[in-house]
């Protein structure tokens, strides 16, 4: 933390850390992260994720930077928050500029520095030639270890919200379940097995008919595609493990949450 302050010409020692990094899939299913660090060391308890509101649908990683941040320091000014000694971007010169115009309309003078990944190079607000630190400069290690668990906490989230919205599609897969209909399935079951369980049990159509609110021949036909889908899921689950050295989709999912975790 001494070096960092020295080299980036610091007011104070950076003790309190916030990094942000911005994950999307083309567009879609668009969140920043922020991390916090401590003296150093991760403070997960001040962990935040932001579901990105102005660029859903739309690449722009200046924009989402500009909501991110807009969003994180007024609500610390709001609420009158210790504010963070250095705010850490996961990007160039652009999303520097972009946090620094924000930091600057919300009448905060808080420290900017972006880390750009392919190089390691450290970039200031208004200055488009970049810093290099030697690779061993503990200054440098640390601003990685915020850059990347920024990334990996963005990253984490994103795959969640990807593999939550494609549960939601599978649902509309099914005879007679529209968008809303699959929202409501996907709240009460959380997924496809689960919903499936009540095509085979006991009196399964009636609950499933009263869960839903819809009438028992049309949770009678839900029923149906239930079990269709999930038989269709398994043959290809089964198939894949054959491919892949016996390591099925399934399992593969499970392994990179716990990764994620």
């Amino acid at each position: 933390m001494e070096e960092l302050q020295r080299v980036l010409n610091l007011p104070s020692l950076p003790s309190r850390i916030e990094g942000f990094d911005i994950a999307h899939i083309g567009g879609r299913l668009p969140v920043a992260s922020l991390i916090s660090f401590k003296d150093g060391n991760p403070d997960k308890k001040n962990y935040r994720y932001f579901r990105l509101k102005t660029t859903d649908g739309v690449i722009d990683d200046f924009a989402s930077i500009r909501e991110a941040v807009s969003r994180r320091y007024t609500r610390l000014l709001n609420e009158h928050s210790e504010m963070p000694d250095l705010v850490l971007i996961d990007g160039g010169i652009g999303q520097v500029n972009a946090a620094r115009e924000i930091l600057s309309a919300l009448g905060l003078d808080l420290p900017v520095a972006g880390l750009a990944k392919q190089d390691e190079e450290i970039y200031l607000p208004g200055n488009s030639t970049p810093m290099k630190l030697p690779r061993r400069s503990d200054a440098l290690r640390l601003l990685q270890r915020v850059r990347d668990e920024t990334h990996r906490f963005a990253t984490g989230k994103n795959q969640r919200l990807r593999t939550k919205e494609n549960v939601r599609l599978v649902f509309e897969e099914l005879p007679g379940v529209g968008p809303a209909l699959s929202r409501k399935m996907l709240a009460l079951f959380g997924g496809l097995e689960k919903a499936a369980e009540y095509a085979s049990v006991p009196d399964g159509i009636r609950q499933l008919s009263s869960l839903l609110k819809v009438p028992e021949d049309k949770a009678e036909k839900i029923a149906a595609g239930l079990l269709s889908l999930v038989s269709e899921r398994e043959k290809r689950q089964r198939n894949a493990g054959e491919n892949s050295g016996g390591i099925s989709p399934a399992e593969e999912l499970a392994r990179l949450a716990e990764e994620d975790d």
